[in-house]
């Protein structure tokens, strides 16, 4: 599913570039980054972050969060039928580095754009999904360990059956 919403596609359009993302940046500045939050499923329990370029999951720690789900999202009802939770996060300074303040208006059209691929990825595999705002913006940062500043979680997708 990462590998179709969000990671690097061949192409064969282009010499001087042989791969490109999935969705669409301003500038081409990919802001954002992927922390799949694993609640049931055949991946072991805990939380991973997405490594683009090599397409892996990358631990960060292997942990049942099942049980304390309730800290991190304003409506745990809805997020316990879920398999997965992707918290997406942006790094600021990627798009202001070229945009300055209006950079980061941006990124939360970036997030869409992203949020667009994962419903159609899950659609294609026969999942649902479901991208929620409602989280607790400190307990999801301190549970990435991001200062929420220079990053920080701006987004999140249920999926799951």
């Amino acid at each position: 599913m990462l590998y179709w919403a969000a990671g690097l596609q061949p192409d064969q359009r282009k010499r001087d570039k042989p791969f490109h993302r999935t969705h669409a940046s301003g500038g081409a500045r990919f802001p954002l980054e992927i922390y799949p939050l694993v609640l049931r499923g055949p991946i072991p329990k805990g939380l991973y972050h997405y490594n683009i370029k090599d397409n892996v999951l990358e631990q960060l720690w292997q942990k049942d969060f099942l049980p304390e789900i309730d800290r991190y999202l304003i409506d745990p009802v809805q997020w316990k039928n879920a398999a997965i939770v992707f918290f997406i996060t942006c790094v600021f300074e990627r798009n202001q580095i070229k945009y300055s303040e209006r950079g980061y208006r941006y990124v939360f059209i970036d997030a869409g754009h992203l949020g667009q691929n994962f419903y159609l990825a899950a659609e294609a595999l026969g999942l649902k999904c479901c991208a929620v705002g409602g989280f607790v913006d400190q307990e999801v940062n301190q549970l990435i360990d991001i200062d929420g500043i220079h990053e920080a979680a701006i987004y999140s997708i249920l999926v799951g059956k």
